[in-house]
């Protein structure tokens, strides 16, 4: 898939989703959670290298529709996810702008969990509005297209 030697093993699969899928949020709330941006309070390295390489040509990113969810603790979540839109203008990827989905992992209740699963069911509801908003607004970009 790659036409360049990817400097992480997963990436071809993640450049193959990004270039096949309408939109994108798995890929970024995966790559976004596995390493830590709140103490730079920007995106995550792993995100960072992985749209940096997506957006050579050909850009895969371009007229995609995307959503951006974050849980974290503190603000660091929150700021990440305004640089990711910043990086969204240059590479042509369009966010929803709400609803916006910032959570609290580390307050009372547990949102997770000892697996790391989703259990709070008005996160899960949260969750489930910000689907919806990805899908429409996806299917409004198609139809402009």
């Amino acid at each position: 898939m790659a036409r360049f030697a990817a400097p992480d093993p997963a990436l071809p699969r993640v450049l193959h989703s990004a270039e096949f899928g309408a939109a994108l949020l798995d890929f970024l709330f995966r790559v976004h959670h596995s390493s830590c941006g709140a103490k730079t309070q920007q995106a995550a390295p792993p995100l960072k290298n992985a749209i940096d390489w997506a957006s050579r040509p050909p850009n895969v990113w371009a007229d995609k529709a995307a959503a951006i969810v974050s849980a974290g603790g503190g603000f660091g979540g929150g700021r990440s996810q305004y640089h990711l839109r910043q990086i969204g203008v240059y590479i042509d990827l369009h966010f929803i702008n709400k609803p916006e989905f910032f959570l609290n992992a580390f307050q009372a209740p547990s949102k997770f969990d000892s697996d790391g699963n989703l259990i709070d069911m008005a996160t899960k509801e949260r969750l489930k509005e910000v689907l919806l908003s990805l899908q429409a607004f996806t299917l409004r970009l198609q139809s402009k297209c």
